[in-house]
């Protein structure tokens, strides 16, 4: 059982009652460590983001008992060396489990409230220069360079191959009280979670997803759901990749 927090309660005794109510892993969403870019991207004033990284480094300074993790959600304010640097030093100082990340997408109140956070062309090279100095620190688990380069991508323009998805056949996920393969394919799901299944009706289901997910438009949205180390292959045009 992951918690994800935003961070501000999660003190020392609010991790004792998670572990004691059967946590296994605590990931605070953390898109910058620096105050100014916070401010930028959640609105989270000093004051409170300092509350944050307090909290943070308090519960990983306890006797290991949780997973711990950040998750960074890469804007067009957070997509450079120099924050990614940053937080990938963090993590290590407090020597977390991994540190994940995953780029904005625009799910509507983003386009209305805070344009300046998509990424765009613009972003591209400054992603594509992330990937190649990740290996110039030392950091705990994270995306490999090949996440950056599928980033940069997207914002350019460029399309990924549906077909690389990583979601495989043991994938599941609860959306609306329906058990589907993915978050984003209503149309492939097992049914209620409280329905029963027979072997046969759920490998139709997976048959189905593998089928279904070769007409996905991948988009930033899709990495959400990948795992940690998944990379996606660009779709082939005209016999180039």
């Amino acid at each position: 059982m992951i918690v994800l927090s935003n961070g501000y309660e999660l003190d020392r005794q609010e991790a004792t009652r998670l572990i004691r109510y059967g946590a296994s892993g605590v990931t605070v969403s953390l898109d910058s460590v620096l105050p100014e870019e916070s401010m930028l991207t959640r609105e989270t004033p000093p004051r409170v983001h300092r509350r944050i990284i307090s909290n943070f480094e308090d519960i990983c300074e306890q006797p290991r008992k949780l997973e711990l993790g950040i998750n960074v959600v890469v804007t067009h304010v957070t997509a450079n060396w120099r924050t990614v640097r940053k937080i990938l030093e963090f993590g290590q100082m407090l020597e977390v489990d991994f540190v994940k990340f995953q780029p904005i997408f625009n799910d509507g109140y983003v386009e209305r409230n805070a344009p300046y956070l998509m990424l765009s062309p613009s972003d591209s090279s400054q992603l594509l220069d992330i990937g190649t100095r990740l290996t110039t620190i030392d950091h705990p688990k994270t995306n490999p360079p090949g996440f950056w380069k599928n980033v940069a991508d997207l914002a350019a323009g460029k399309e990924l191959s549906p077909a690389s998805c990583g979601l495989g056949p043991r994938h599941s996920i609860v959306v609306r009280n329906n058990l589907n393969v993915c978050y984003w394919l209503d149309s492939v799901s097992f049914g209620n979670t409280v329905s029963k299944l027979e072997s046969e009706q759920v490998l139709a289901v997976r048959r189905c997803f593998e089928s279904a997910k070769l007409k996905c438009n991948v988009d930033f949205h899709c990495f959400c759901t990948q795992d940690l180390t998944h990379v996606w292959e660009n779709r082939t045009k005209g016999g180039e990749t």
